[in-house]
């Protein structure tokens, strides 16, 4: 293994600058699909929250973080990922209009739902609103 930094570069028109390869192993997020949304989603006992995302989606892409930052954090909540432009069936029921759009679902409830960008604090404090803990 070479001891030489990767980069990816960010365009930052005029100038292209070298961003250092972040290689840290951030959480994973299970995806649901439309063949597994009934088994894991709304046939589970506790809440789930679902994000609807796509990988176009500049603010999707945003959220991940942020939504990796909270996992495990609430005994009684579980987390998916739905690409929405593989899983069309699930993203219809829910009429995800736009992304990204997060759900939280209860025993086949959907219990709230939130659209576009938002920061940790903001999330947290949803989610608290809307679960029981």
């Amino acid at each position: 293994m070479s001891n030489e930094k990767k980069y990816n570069y960010v365009f930052d028109f005029p100038f292209i600058k070298p961003v250092e390869n972040k290689k840290e192993n951030p959480i994973h997020i299970d995806e649901v699909t439309d063949d597994t949304f009934l088994e894991k989603v709304l046939n589970s006992d506790k809440y789930v929250l679902v994000d609807c995302w796509a990988p176009w989606c500049g603010p999707c892409k945003e959220l991940i973080p942020i939504i990796e930052s909270i996992v495990g954090k609430y005994k009684n909540l579980e987390i998916y990922k739905l690409n929405i432009d593989k899983n069309d069936r699930v993203a219809e029921a829910l009429e995800v209009g736009s992304i990204p759009s997060l759900f939280i679902i209860h025993k086949g409830n959907v219990i709230s739902n939130k659209v576009g960008f938002t920061d940790k604090k903001n999330l947290t404090n949803w989610i608290e609103s809307k679960i029981s803990k």
